[in-house]
Formats: structure tokens, sequence, C-alpha cells
């Protein structure tokens, strides 16, 4: 009983550091590699890169088990029906036990392998990320550092050195520009929005798909006082 106790203990502590780990991978993104990196390290005991690529394509797997159900059914095949729901009971019973390493190693052996500095000005407009955003995110990050430090203590000096960088980090206090849409902005999020939808990243995409109607209203509206200006002065 102690020992389950135990496992069950350095199971948790294992997800509970990947998660530090995707966290500062997505702040810190000039060493998103190295955080990816040492996530894949300890999530392989979890769950392998081999078993995550199997696992992704049981739900497909599933499908088919149910598909042949109901024609096993049709033909009142009972004993077929009894031996298909059995095995598709199996399988979705043990994708709902790997379902929390399934998200993370999704975040993980699936993450792109780059993504834009979210402390980037060039992301105020596009998405319109306030200082106020920015500043939660620095603070985020500086938690999951502060916490890598402690927990995994082979890599501590590094992760003391990037929570110190981002402590420090300053963010000028402004908001981003308003009533201004060009046709590159809306390509960038368009392009943007492709990329969230292949990586399966649905926050962003929700954020992108929020941002979107309301630069292109502005892009039209832009283009039709320019339009009315002309006809004025002609």
């Amino acid at each position: 009983m102690a020992d389950s106790k135990s496992s069950t203990k350095a199971h948790a502590s294992d997800i509970q550091l990947i998660r530090h780990l995707i966290k500062a991978a997505e702040a810190d993104t000039a060493y998103r590699d190295l955080y990816l990196r040492r996530a894949a390290e300890r999530l392989e005991s979890l769950l392998s890169r081999g078993e995550y690529d199997r696992l992704k394509a049981q739900p497909a797997t599933l499908e088919q088990l149910t598909q042949k159900t109901r024609e096993a059914v049709r033909r009142q095949n009972w004993a077929k029906v009894q031996e298909l729901t059995a095995s598709a009971s199996s399988l979705r019973n043990m994708l709902a036990d790997k379902q929390s390493e399934l998200k993370l190693a999704e975040e993980v052996y699936g993450a792109a392998e780059v993504l834009v500095d979210p402390f980037s000005s060039a992301l105020d407009v596009l998405l319109g990320k306030t200082s106020q955003v920015k500043a939660a995110l620095r603070s985020e990050a500086v938690t999951a550092l502060s916490a890598l430090e402690k927990a995994d203590r082979d890599w501590g000096s590094f992760y003391a050195g990037r929570r110190g960088y981002f402590a420090g980090l300053s963010i000028a206090m402004s908001e981003p520009a308003k009533g201004k849409a060009t046709k590159d902005d809306i390509w960038q999020l368009q392009h943007r929005g492709v990329e969230a939808a292949e990586r399966g990243n649905m926050d962003e995409l929700q954020r992108i798909a929020s941002v979107i109607p309301a630069k292109v209203s502005l892009f039209i509206s832009r283009i039709m006082k320019n339009r009315c200006a002309g006809y004025a002065g002609a």
C-alpha cells in the first residue's frame, strides 16, 4: 500500500513538472527546444513517444469497432456483437486511463518547434495583447521556473538563470494600437490560425477567431472611407 501511494505521488509530481516545462516553453521561446527536450525525457517513463503514436491512432480503431458492431447488429450476429463491444469497452477504458498522459504528450511530442515570442510587440496589434496580459505571462513564467528550479535540480542553475531574466524583464505600459488594420495584419492572423489548427491549439485559435472579424471590418471601413474621400475630391 505504501509503495502504491509513493508511486502515485511520484507520478503526480512528474506530471506537474512536465506542465511547468510546457509553460516555460510557451513563454521562453529562445530556449523552447531545451524545455521540450527535457519534458520529453521526463515524459518517456509515463508515456513513450512510440506508445503515444500508437494511442493516437486508437480513436480511429474505436470508430471502426463501432461500425463493425452496427453491421453485426444488422446481421443479428450477437456473438460478434458481444466480442466487438468487449473490445471497444476495453479500448475506451484504456484511452480514459491514459487521458492526462495523452494530453501532456500532445503538448510535448506534438508541439510546434518554433513559436513567436509572446513578449514581442508585433503581437500586440495582431492579437490585442496588452501590457497587463504580458505581465501576467511573465509572472506565470517566473512561477514555473521557480518550481522547476526546486523540482528538477539537475537543471537548477539553468532554471535559476532564466527565472532571473524574466523577473527583471521590463514590459512597456502601452496598449495595442486601435482602429488600424492592414491586409498584412489579416493575412498574418489567417496564417497563424491555420498553424494553430494544425497544432490543435484551440485556445490560440479561439483568440484569433475572435479578432479576425473586427480586423476585417476595420480594413473594409478604411477602404470605403478612402474611396469616399476620393470621390469627394474629384
